[in-house]
Formats: structure tokens, C-alpha cells, sequence
């Protein structure tokens, strides 16, 4: 799959996962044994999902974005900013999982969930059409491989560097370094099922 419909997709999951986590903190109960149990595993599954995608494109989108397309030096260096002020963020709420359901916690969310849906809005109307443009088919295709291959080896865990560099080096580099610790945290964590990820 295209490394474009890849980035769009995940954009979707990760809007729907907030929405089902928004969904129970309005439920009020309604027969959820556990509510702080249900948000919680959504929770976990938002923070997974934009650590991987996030290590994604800075290993995979950026540097071609930077090299090889027009005025992709400032649009990449746009984009790690963002990702940088999500990072610190999703580093603070991945801390406070214990404290799901407070105001402090849904906060948080919230404010990262702002910072991406700029991101996004920005990457789909500009940057993905760009490379759309520069890059061939052939070229979409072998760059959705690698990202799809940062996502399985990648962080599943915000790891962010004191500041963003140019390259987005050493944000990602801590980031796979950290990758294998990450992965023993989630075999402690409760996810949502496939099941309730489909529907």
C-alpha cells in the first residue's frame, strides 16, 4: 500500500480511537462494568498508535519530503515541531494512564488531539499531495513498505528528544533504541480487542 493511503489511514484510526474513548467518558456507566478500565485500554491504544506512526514518518516521509521535494526542507521541519510539542505531550499522558477519567488526563488528550488535527490537516492538504506529485507510484509503494516496517520494529511509546533536530535523528534513533522496553510495557497493558477495534 501507497505510503499516502497508509498516513491516511492511520489518521482515521487514530481519530476513531479518541472518539471511542470520548464515547465513555460521556457513557456514565451504562452498564460498563469498568468504565476507567474501557477509556484506559483506549488510551493505550491511542498512545501506541501515534508512537508508531510518528517514528514512521520521521524515518520514512521526512527525509525524502526534505530531499526531494519543493519547499520540503521548511514542510519537514514544520512537521517534526509538531511532532516534537505531541511527543512531550504524549509522554506526559502516557504517565497519567493510572489517572484516566480525571479532568487532568482527558486534558491532556485533548490538547494533543488539537496538535494533531492541525498536523493532519496540514499533511493532507499539503505535504501528501506534494508527494504525490514528485513521487511515482512505484516510489509511494516502496516507501509504505519501509513505514510499514518502522511501525512493527518502531517505539510504541512517546520517547521524545530534549528538542527537534533537523533531521529527526535522534528522536527516532531513541526511539528504536527504546522500542524492545516498550514492548515488555504493553505485555503489562490491556489493549482493546481486534473485535472492538473493527467495529
Amino acid at each position: 500500500t501507497a505510503i499516502n493511503d497508509q498516513i491516511l489511514i492511520d489518521h482515521r484510526e487514530i481519530m476513531a480511537y479518541y472518539r471511542e474513548f470520548k464515547a465513555l467518558s460521556t457513557a456514565g456507566g451504562g452498564g460498563v462494568v469498568d468504565l476507567g478500565k474501557q477509556q484506559r485500554k483506549w488510551a493505550h491504544q491511542i498512545i501506541w498508535e501515534i508512537a508508531r506512526h510518528s517514528t514512521g514518518e520521521e524515518v520514512v516521509v521526512y527525509p525524502r519530503l526534505e530531499k526531494e521535494v519543493p519547499d520540503g526542507a521548511h514542510l519537514a521541519d514544520d512537521a517534526r515541531h509538531s511532532h516534537s510539542r505531541v511527543q512531550k505531550m504524549l509522554k506526559e499522558l502516557d504517565g497519567m494512564t493510572e489517572r484516566v477519567g480525571t479532568p487532568e488526563f482527558s486534558a491532556v488528550l485533548d490538547k494533543i488531539i488539537e496538535e494533531l488535527k492541525e498536523h493532519i490537516r496540514q499533511e493532507e492538504t499539503v505535504d501528501l499531495v506534494k508527494m504525490r506529485e514528485r513521487f511515482s507510484s512505484a516510489e509511494l509503494d516502496e516507501m509504505g513498505l519501509q513505514f510499514q516496517r518502522i511501525k512493527m520494529m518502531g517505539p510504541t511509546h512517546p520517547h521524545p528528544a530534549v528538542a527537534p533536530t533537523k533531521s529527526g535523528t535522534l528522536e527516532a534513533l531513541i526511539g528504536m533504541a527504546a522500542a524492545p522496553l516498550d514492548r515488555l510495557r504493553d505485555a503489562t497493558r490491556e489493549f482493546p480487542s481486534a473485535d472492538e477495534i473493527q467495529r
